[in-house]
């Protein structure tokens, strides 16, 4: 799956082209174009068309499509690699998105209906956190969190969604950012230090993806007018995630 996205923003959205396995194909772009290729293993397309519950062969049909959602995609990986963050949960849920669009949309399967959404159960959301806090200072693929609670990338996906309303990949982020709310508040760590403890790519990524969770800067967050109230434990606890209550999550 090839997408061409134009450079500057007055263009329009892009083109994406798929080539199945095995197809000779050949193509050009104009200059400034920046060109994203995602390499869709069989394998990855079979486990995905399962968790689908598809009939029969799974074939993607080949040629160009403007599908806006793969169009979106492309645009938010080549923002991602233009940023240097190249955040790998990131790439590798978006590679999983994609996959599941295009057996969806643009191959000659027959897809069943989804059956009820499920939801993890505590003793998962607890696997989980305690698979992301034991590796904050590492890059952590999708695969690997679903491993961790026995679970295919496709299945986790649905049912962190379901519980959470997160992705995957925003769902990590969102544990750092609650470790990073108790450092702020409880350890004197500079937010270089704090962003190096919690994976961040950098000071400027920590920054923008706490403000993005809090609507506050880090610096805002440990200095607000008036300061801020006691400090508890800055060890890990199931009450900073929001809307736990009984063994369930949800997204307030």
């Amino acid at each position: 799956m090839t997408i061409h996205i134009p450079s500057h923003s007055a263009a329009p959205l892009g083109r994406g082209w798929i080539v199945p396995a095995n197809c000779p194909h050949a193509g050009g772009w104009p200059d400034g174009t920046v060109s994203i290729v995602f390499h869709l293993t069989a394998g990855l397309l079979a486990v995905t068309a399962d968790e689908l519950m598809c009939r029969g062969r799974c074939d993607l049909a080949g040629g160009e499509i403007a599908d806006p959602l793969i169009l979106q995609l492309g645009s938010a990986v080549a923002e991602e690699m233009a940023s240097g963050h190249d955040d790998r949960l990131f790439l590798d849920s978006v590679k999983h998105v994609v996959a599941a669009r295009l057996i969806r949309r643009h191959s000659r399967t027959a897809v069943q209906h989804l059956p009820p959404k499920e939801q993890l159960m505590r003793g998962q959301m607890l696997a989980l956190r305690e698979f992301i806090e034991s590796r904050f200072d590492q890059k952590i693929a999708v695969a690997e969190l679903a491993a961790a609670v026995r679970m295919t990338p496709q299945r986790l996906g649905r049912a962190l969604r379901a519980s959470t309303g997160f992705s995957p990949h925003a769902f990590v982020n969102h544990v750092r950012i609650e470790r990073a709310k108790q450092l702020l508040t409880c350890s004197h760590l500079t937010l270089a230090q704090i962003a190096f403890t919690l994976g961040f790519a950098s000071q400027s990524h920590f920054t923008a993806v706490f403000r993005r969770f809090q609507s506050v800067t880090p610096g805002e967050y440990r200095n607000p007018a008036g300061g801020r109230g006691g400090c508890g434990s800055v060890a890990p606890a199931m009450r900073t995630v929001p809307g736990y209550k009984l063994g369930k999550y949800t997204r307030l």
